[in-house]
């Protein structure tokens, strides 16, 4: 029970109360009345004395039955009320959310929601405790359940059970903690009574994914919504639902990042993203997103961001703007570098007599500064011998002056010789063909795209033929990239999925081996060949996922370091091991150590139904619909103590008159008998 107006209650009481003593406590004014007996003088004598002014008076039930009517006319004005839901089970199962939506700050004077929920719950315990025989137990979910308390009669143990339970910025799995919940509590048979069946409280802010059924056998459920008022308009909240990166095709060192982003409020909200490459800002932008749709629709903004991310790294969005969420505000991936190629250069025979003209270790310096991952040179003998045994084992093929009789299945790039496909062959100069200069390029195109030819001299250069029959009747596409006086200097081949790159002349023959743009179109060509676009080139997990790394060969332990720390044993592998961190309570980039492969795991929240904020008014399970209980508001019982005062006014009203009457008749006897 409690009071909705006691310093009314109390200021009353501090002027009733004393008003009450004084009465008894001031002397009695009596008219002077003659006798014709002293019969009475000694009963008098004492009623002068106890009606001396302000002497503390004898014990008497009459005052103690007026300050008991006293009090219960002031309680009644001090409004007592009690709490309309005080119903409890035998057993009681509290269901404690604690999603990332519960870590919302839209409570009084900033608290989160599930500060809220963790407070009510410790009036239900309390509550349910109150009964006789009954016992509690403390089960929490968010994407797994698990059960934090047993069935307890110890309010203490209780306590700290639930002092100990974190929020997570994990979606709420509620089908999940409902089979949780049936595996405590007893099935109910056809001989149990309803009040008997167990009583599962689930405290949440009712913010779920639309599920298709929710069952749960056993017992009675009651649903306690805890949702703060909510400001004009909704909840203030912009959250990141989707984001992902992909390598363009045509351009794989070009990165197109992708996010999506919802407006859980009435109004439109305005707002700043920023995209992070190893926690360097790399691009800011301005977006507008619209109001919120009526439900269940979704209505929600994209943004599109391009970059050149080759090497990789660790790409971030991020909204920059406070809100009542932080979980969702920022998103990262782990982008992997552009791998790094096998690959194999292909030189010509050289006769005995011969002086080779055209040095191959031009090319071969070039490509082995690059940094390849295995760097080989043969002769076009040995290439047709692996050809043949079909144990070409490269990312890419380099063929210097040397046109192979078999294509590999494999990127190409071809210089002073061709491809036998249609429109990638070249024609080779004559003893009287003069030099010539580059005359045009796509400077667009991402092999050329930091390179400059203008100033290219080539002697002698051939061009590349073009094909008449490629047209309908070859899966070989080309694209000229250079022209010069008498065709194509260099093109492109696209043989179906595999990319191919044909240059008309012999470096050696030119002045482009003197300037900085031949290194640069060397490792623009190598990396447009071997790197491929993918349409899921970022890497994360969300925290409804298992979370997976893959750490050094060898380590005893692997330790996650983030928002949080979590540890686990690897499973030895060929080269690096692979270990298990099962789910990720909190959103965040972790460190692996010691570092694999993954060296960087990223864990973000991306969930529709938290961000959005919403509160579900009643759930159907098991066909039984569960509504939200109503606001707490207590029911006033001031008439009771009204009625009960009352009953004792009548009371001593009865006995006044009981006892007037009997003095009366004895008066009557005296005067008879007189």
């Amino acid at each position: 029970m409690t009071f909705l107006a006691p310093m009314s209650a109390l200021a009353a009481s501090a002027i009733a109360v004393p008003l009450l003593v004084i009465l008894y406590l001031l002397k009695l004014r009596r008219r002077p009345a003659r006798v014709s007996s002293t019969l009475f003088w000694q009963s008098s004598a004492h009623d002068l004395q106890a009606n001396i002014p302000f002497r503390w008076p004898r014990f008497s039930w009459l005052f103690l039955l007026h300050l008991v009517i006293l009090g219960l006319l002031l309680a009644a004005y001090g409004r007592p009320a009690i709490d309309t839901h005080a119903g409890s089970g035998s057993r009681v199962v509290i269901l404690l959310d604690r999603s990332a939506s519960m870590s919302a700050t839209d409570g009084p004077n900033g608290l989160t929601r599930f500060q809220l929920a963790k407070a009510r719950c410790r009036e239900l315990i309390a509550q349910a405790l109150s009964a006789p025989d009954a016992s509690v137990a403390l089960v929490t979910f968010a994407a797994a359940p698990a059960t934090n308390a047993g069935f307890s009669t110890s309010a203490a143990a209780l306590g700290v059970a639930l002092g100990a339970v974190e929020p997570t910025d994990q979606p709420a799995d509620l089908a999940a903690a409902l089979t949780l919940v049936e595996t405590l509590i007893p099935e109910q048979t056809e001989e149990s009574s309803p009040g008997q069946a167990a009583l599962v409280v689930l405290v949440s802010d009712g913010s779920f994914e639309p599920t298709a059924r929710l069952t749960m056998g056993g017992g009675r459920i009651r649903y306690v919504r805890v949702s703060p008022q909510a400001p004009p308009g909704g909840p203030d909240n912009i959250g990141i639902i989707a984001f992902s990166a992909r390598r363009d095709y045509e351009d794989p060192a070009r990165t197109l990042a992708f996010v999506r982003l919802v407006n859980s409020s009435d109004q439109p909200r305005d707002a700043s993203l920023s995209l992070m490459l190893n926690d360097q800002v790399v691009e800011r932008r301005a977006i507008h997103l619209p109001a919120r749709a009526p439900a269940p629709a979704t209505s929600d903004t994209s943004a599109t961001f391009d970059l050149d991310a080759p090497r990789g790294g660790t790409l971030t969005i991020q909204v920059d703007r406070s809100d009542v969420l932080l979980s969702d505000n920022s998103a990262s991936l782990v982008l992997g570098p552009a791998t790094r190629p096998r690959i194999l250069l292909v030189t010509a025979d050289a006769a005995p007599e011969q002086t080779e003209v055209s040095p191959r270790w031009l090319l071969g310096d070039v490509l082995s500064e690059l940094g390849p991952t295995r760097f080989r040179m043969v002769t076009a003998r040995e290439y047709e011998r692996l050809a043949d045994a079909g144990a070409v084992d490269a990312d890419l093929v380099v063929f210097h002056s040397v046109m192979p009789v078999k294509v590999p299945p494999v990127p190409t790039l071809s210089f002073a010789a061709g491809l036998p496909m249609p429109g990638a062959t070249v024609e080779l100069p004559s003893q009287s063909t003069l030099g010539s200069y580059v005359i045009a390029w796509a400077r667009g195109h991402p092999v050329l795209r930091d390179v400059s030819l203008d100033s290219v001299y080539i002697t002698g250069a051939g061009w590349i033929k073009r094909s008449h029959e490629q047209a309908g009747k070859s899966s070989v596409v080309t694209t000229s990239l250079a022209d010069g006086v008498d065709g194509p200097l260099i093109a492109s081949a696209q043989d179906g999925q595999i990319r191919r790159l044909i240059v008309a002349f012999d470096p050696a023959f030119s002045n482009w081996p003197l300037s900085p743009g031949f290194p640069v179109f060397i490792a623009s060509a190598v990396e447009y060949l071997t790197l491929r676009g993918d349409d899921a080139a970022g890497r994360f997990f969300t925290t409804a996922q298992p979370v997976d790394a893959r750490a050094r060969a060898g380590a005893t332990k692997v330790m996650l370091r983030g928002p949080a720390t979590l540890e686990a044993m690897p499973t030895r592998g060929a080269s690096d091991d692979h270990v298990s961190f099962g789910l990720v309570e909190r959103a965040g980039v972790y460190a692996v150590e010691p570092a694999g492969t993954d060296a960087v795991v990223a864990v973000n929240l991306v969930n529709a139904a938290e961000s959005m904020l919403g509160s579900t008014e009643e759930l159907e399970i098991s066909g039984r619909v569960a509504a939200a209980d109503a606001p707490r508001l207590p029911r006033e019982i001031w008439t009771r103590f009204v009625l009960a005062a009352a009953g004792l006014l009548l009371l001593e009203w009865l006995l006044y008159a009981a006892r007037t009457r009997v003095s009366s008749l004895n008066a009557a006897d005296l005067r008879v008998n007189a």
